[in-house]
């Protein structure tokens, strides 16, 4: 018996160690040259990908994540975009784990707008391998919003950005409702935090131990 609880705490322990993703930062990340993989809220965002469609080669977009009291997750892009001299176009592509149900969209600038897209499975050459979820367009003007429902554990969301000429774009959100305490939003399989795992480890542990004591 005590051979089994000192394997199922390693078990734990490793578990917790190698198989959630890191909690995420407020930022700024440069997500065009950081493999970001983070979670918050009870969700999981990853597999982000910044690709040039057309003006700047080499674009850059930041992030910054943030979760509130009601445990809303938002996560604020700067794409750093000020009176471009030709039009600017930029592809971004991201996963959601966690059982997001729905994403809402800000869009703030001048000549620029965001059309956005999600799938329940990834982008193969730019293109929905599973179930298209919809779309929408966030005109430019000031901020506007829309918003876009999801289902599933997971859904991957794509964004072509585009900025006109003498344009600009500093700020764009994305925000998924979820429940105080930071749940997430949703009901698909939440994988469990490291602490989690660090306490269920700990705690086998320490009983094989006390199981010793009484033994002596």
């Amino acid at each position: 018996m005590r051979k089994v609880m000192v394997v199922a705490a390693a078990f734990f322990l490793v578990a917790a160690l190698g198989s959630a993703a890191p909690m995420c930062t407020n930022g700024p990340i440069n997500l065009s040259t950081t493999m970001l993989s983070c979670s918050l809220g009870g969700l999981t965002f990853s597999d982000f990908a910044v690709i040039s469609a057309g003006g700047n080669p080499s674009p850059e977009v930041d992030v910054r994540t943030s979760l509130d009291a009601s445990g809303n997750v938002t996560l604020a892009f700067n794409p750093n975009i000020a009176s471009p001299t030709m039009t600017q176009d930029i592809w971004l592509f991201y996963k959601v784990a966690g059982g997001a149900t729905s994403v809402t969209g800000t869009l703030t600038g001048v000549s620029a707008a965001i059309s956005e897209h999600g799938c329940t499975a990834a982008y193969i050459n730019f293109a929905c391998s599973g179930t298209s979820l919809g779309g929408f367009v966030i005109p430019s003007g000031g901020t506007e919003s829309a918003s876009l429902g999801l289902t599933g554990t997971s859904a991957w969301l794509f964004k072509d950005i585009n900025v006109k000429t003498g344009g600009g774009l500093t700020l764009f959100t994305q925000t998924f409702p979820g429940t105080p305490g930071g749940g997430g939003g949703g009901t698909g399989g939440e994988v469990p935090e490291p602490v989690s795992f660090i306490l269920m480890g700990s705690g086998l542990v320490a009983l094989s131990l006390l199981r010793k004591v009484r033994r002596a």
